[in-house]
């Protein structure tokens, strides 16, 4: 919205779009929530000295849109024409950082440049940057001055029932032209814009699917041709324990067993490296799950499967060769 005239327009076009039946709440922000923040100075009360804080400047409604739930006190009213100087909503890690309850926190002082006012809510945590980094203090900034939509409040968000998304973005976009027509409409979804902001995550995911996979293949081309090479050097070796006595299922565990040995030592060794590599990966994120140990059994044993198929194939046909051509060969 930088740069549209929005100011004179924001409360009739808020009005006028709530008639909409399928819009349930409309409010202003200064960065789209999840992805960014800004910060400013302020000092709480028990503060020797103002601190930076990080802040997002908002408009009234905000906690209703985004669906945030009120833990102590109230939210920013429009029958208080005082809320956006001498009030402030903060979030609950920023009152717990204070040692403070959320309830306790209401009423505590605030100054914020020349203005000295009270904290009238609290509200529960949510991610207001990426998950990447854990969630911290947050000040809820209420900015009423018409200037604030140059610089502050860069979008407006609508929150919808979802019955009619196209009819109603067309209706928003219908009343938009109509108020502010030198300006174009131009609209996102919120989960998809926090989807954006993990493409690298998407894409490392899909690399490292492909190489996986890639690498599986050739190590089961590779070990499919080390046991054609290693069947046809011991076939006679084969043929003489056949005319022996031996059963083709001892044979065939023979020439297995050697393989497995060798998977299993691989597996052994490559294990704690790949767990350290995840480990640090995951470790970048604020909330993540703890490596699965089911993941290495699962990826253990498909290794495992595949490596005995490969190596019981060429085995197979070895045992399955007649004894007098194999000798005579």
């Amino acid at each position: 919205m930088i740069g549209a005239p929005i100011a004179p327009h924001y409360k009739s076009l808020t009005d006028r779009a709530k008639d909409d039946h399928t819009v349930q709440s409309i409010t202003a922000v200064e960065e789209v929530i999840g992805s960014k923040f800004q910060t400013a100075n302020y000092r709480f009360e028990g503060m020797e000295r103002e601190s930076l804080y990080p802040r997002l400047n908002v408009r009234h409604d905000f906690l209703e849109t985004f669906n945030i739930p009120l833990l102590a006190g109230r939210d920013y009213s429009i029958d208080q024409p005082t809320d956006d100087s001498l009030a402030l909503v903060v979030n609950e890690s920023l009152v717990a950082g204070l040692n403070w309850t959320p309830e306790n926190a209401i009423g505590r002082s605030f100054q914020f440049g020349p203005y000295n006012g009270k904290i009238v809510g609290v509200c529960k945590d949510f991610n207001f940057t990426s998950k990447h980094s854990p969630i911290g203090p947050l000040v809820l900034h209420l900015n009423t001055r018409p200037g604030a939509f140059n610089l502050f409040l860069k979008y407006m968000a609508v929150r919808i029932t979802g019955n009619d998304i196209a009819g109603s973005i067309a209706r928003l976009q219908s009343l938009w032209d109509e108020s502010i027509p030198s300006k174009p409409f131009e609209y996102f979804f919120l989960d998809n814009e926090l989807e954006n902001l993990y493409k690298a995550e998407a894409n490392l995911s899909r690399v490292v699917t492909a190489f996986s996979s890639l690498a599986i293949l050739v190590a089961c081309l590779g070990l499919f041709g080390l046991a054609s090479y290693d069947t046809e050097m011991r076939k006679r070796e084969i043929s003489i324990r056949k005319v022996f006595g031996g059963s083709f299922k001892n044979i065939i565990a023979m020439m297995v067993s050697g393989y497995v040995r060798l998977l299993f030592i691989a597996i052994a060794l490559t294990c704690p490296l790949v767990y350290f590599l995840l480990h640090h990966w995951l470790s970048t994120f604020a909330y993540h799950i703890d490596v699965p140990v089911t993941g290495f059994l699962a990826a253990a044993g498909i290794i495992v499967a595949l490596g005995v198929a490969a190596v019981g194939y060429k085995s197979w046909q070895a045992a399955a060769t007649d004894p007098a051509r194999a000798l005579k060969d």
